[in-house]
């Protein structure tokens, strides 16, 4: 495995180059009405080893570094939009519904892993345990726009 060292001058560079990247692809998502996480996840292969090869997620450390990142401007822009007035209304649905909803996705997941792909029992667990915890963001993201009475979208809001 080869080892790049990048000063921190690229480093930041590449970031703000990406955060530009996601601003314009949010932009793009909102004309063409489809969910800005799609063109995320489009920005983020690109740049992945299947694209242009400048981040390898083979190196551990940096892919956690850059989930570490990418969770908490998740969880930044969340709480800017939050208010906590709201949310304590919803407090008790929010965290019944985020654990029995990450439950129920996490098994519908792995048994549709298991069945339609014919994955092995602990690696269809552990696909459903990672794509579980992410549904709730993306329902969010996908009926922000969307004409949603308020208490649900709070409710939505709390739980992701």
């Amino acid at each position: 495995m080869i080892h790049t060292v990048v000063s921190i001058d690229s480093a930041i560079l590449a970031a703000a180059g990406l955060l530009v990247a996601g601003m314009v692809a949010t932009r793009v998502a909102e004309k063409l009405r489809i969910p800005g996480l799609l063109l995320f996840l489009g920005v983020g292969m690109a740049i992945g080893d299947d694209g242009l090869g400048w981040v390898h997620l083979a190196d551990a450390q940096l892919t956690q570094n850059l989930s570490v990142i990418a969770l908490v401007a998740i969880l930044f822009e969340g709480g800017l939009s939050a208010s906590p007035r709201q949310l304590k209304c919803v407090a008790g649905p929010a965290a019944a519904l985020a654990s029995g909803g990450v439950i129920v996705t996490a098994t519908v997941v792995a048994a549709g892993a298991m069945l339609l792909l014919g994955s092995p029992g602990w690696t269809a667990l552990l696909l459903g345990a990672v794509v579980a915890p992410t549904d709730a963001a993306a329902v969010f993201a996908v009926l922000r726009k969307a004409p949603v009475p308020s208490r649900l979208a709070n409710l939505l809001e709390g739980e992701s």
